[in-house]
């Protein structure tokens, strides 16, 4: 399989110091796994005690993110970041 990754001209030319990565892997669906969502469960819960809505938009990632939307002229909170929503 040959897969290409094309970064445009205008991101370039608004965050000239981007860098990507890609992962690429097979999946199996599973059933239903009542251990998995209980381990999921005990995961959000202690995420939610760790961080607040403000403290997720200063992550460093979450902010570099924010700032190219800007620069490529979207509106971050308009067209949220998709780890910053899955933060939230």
């Amino acid at each position: 399989m040959d897969l290409k990754i094309e970064v445009s001209e205008e991101l370039r030319q608004a965050w000239p110091l981007f860098r990507g990565a890609a992962v690429f892997a097979t999946v199996k669906n599973s059933p239903y796994s009542e251990e998995l969502w209980k381990r999921i469960g005990e995961f959000t819960e202690l995420y939610r005690q760790k961080y607040t809505i403000d403290s997720i938009k200063e992550m460093p990632a979450i902010q570099a993110t924010r700032q190219a939307y800007k620069k490529c002229g979207k509106d971050p909170s308009r067209y949220r970041p998709s780890s910053e929503a899955l933060c939230r």
